[in-house]
């Protein structure tokens, strides 16, 4: 998601101060160092004001710092700060979704992983993303109406990436995410299932396997 901005020629070897990132290097750097991704886009921002397309993944970037950062009162306060054209992006639903989930506001957030469920269609990576953050928000929330919703969800995806109903998938996202749900509803016959599927799993190559 350009090279790294290289250190000037008169920057000391000794000093503390790091060189400026870029965006695609504060997207890689996400995971391993929120904090400093975060003290980034102050001036990331101020440089892309007049590109929409760089500004709107600086945005991005700052969102998704604040999140991993546990600040998740901050990372709504921001979102919803925003324009509203830039609110209203998937990924910037998205980070909001999962930041209101963290905070508790679980109905709230259902109405964001909703819209993102049915209006992002258009391949089957956004019908798994969305499907799988859907699925494991009813999860949170409960109750056998939501669980048996899940477990719709779960089916569909796994069929569409199975080709057939009723079929293993070797898509070990998808089947993991069913065992665990199977086992979350309980009772003999869905316990069994999760069993099938934990043990076919191991049969899956590494190569298929995707992280949650």
């Amino acid at each position: 998601m350009a090279a790294a901005t290289s250190v000037p020629a008169h920057h000391s070897a000794g000093s503390s101060r790091q060189p400026d990132l870029d965006i695609d290097e504060g997207f890689r750097l996400l995971e391993a160092n929120p904090q400093r991704v975060l003290t980034a886009t102050a001036a990331l921002l101020t440089k892309h004001l007049g590109d929409p397309r760089d500004y709107a993944r600086v945005v991005e970037l700052k969102a998704q710092a604040l999140f991993l950062l546990n600040d998740f009162d901050g990372c709504v306060e921001y979102v919803n700060s925003l324009s509203q054209d830039l609110q209203n992006t998937q990924e910037m639903m998205m980070i909001k979704a999962r930041a209101l989930q963290a905070k508790g506001h679980l109905v709230e957030a259902l109405s964001l992983f909703q819209f993102l469920y049915v209006r992002y269609t258009a391949s089957f990576e956004d019908r798994k993303t969305y499907g799988l953050a859907m699925s494991k928000h009813l999860q949170l929330m409960g109750g056998m109406d939501n669980l048996k919703a899940a477990l719709d969800i779960y089916t569909r995806l796994r069929t569409e990436a199975a080709g057939r109903m009723n079929t293993p998938s070797q898509d070990q996202e998808i089947e993991q995410a069913m065992s665990v749900h199977l086992r979350i509803m309980g009772g003999r016959d869905n316990l069994r299932k999760a069993l099938g599927i934990s043990t076919r799993l191991m049969d899956i190559p590494a190569s298929n396997a995707r992280l949650q």
